[in-house]
């Protein structure tokens, strides 16, 4: 199954500004979520930042993620994450570099984006 892993180049310019003031919002609006965790300030701007400079990998993983969790597969942040990088490096024989690292937070994400499948994944505790 290819995943079509979307990109903000196939997007109309008419509604790419739109697009990025709403993700811009949806960002700042996670940032409390990511305090709650445990995260200090520093930390949590950091993953906002990284969120916000990898749309394509937000929309992918959020995208996925709404697949399982709507045939009930419980799966993990990482595994998601995996599957993104088989198909951008093998299928496509593209290059993706990401930080293992930022699995957990693409899954609170997701849960923050998707409230009707909060609790899909299995979290942690993270922060420092």
């Amino acid at each position: 199954m290819q995943t079509e892993i979307l990109t903000l180049q196939n997007i109309p310019p008419a509604n790419l500004e739109r697009i990025k003031a709403e993700r811009k919002k949806r960002l700042l609006r996670f940032e409390p979520t990511l305090l709650a965790e445990g995260l200090s300030p520093k930390e949590a701007r950091e993953i906002i930042k990284e969120l916000w400079e990898n749309p394509e990998l937000c929309q992918a993983f959020c995208r996925l993620s709404k697949i399982a969790a709507t045939k009930g597969k419980k799966t993990g942040a990482m595994m998601i994450l995996n599957v993104i990088r088989w198909e951008i490096e093998i299928v496509k024989n593209g290059d993706f570099k990401v930080n293992n690292n930022l699995a957990p937070y693409l899954g609170r994400y997701f849960e923050f984006c998707y409230p009707q499948f909060s609790g899909f994944f299995e979290k942690r505790r993270v922060g420092s």
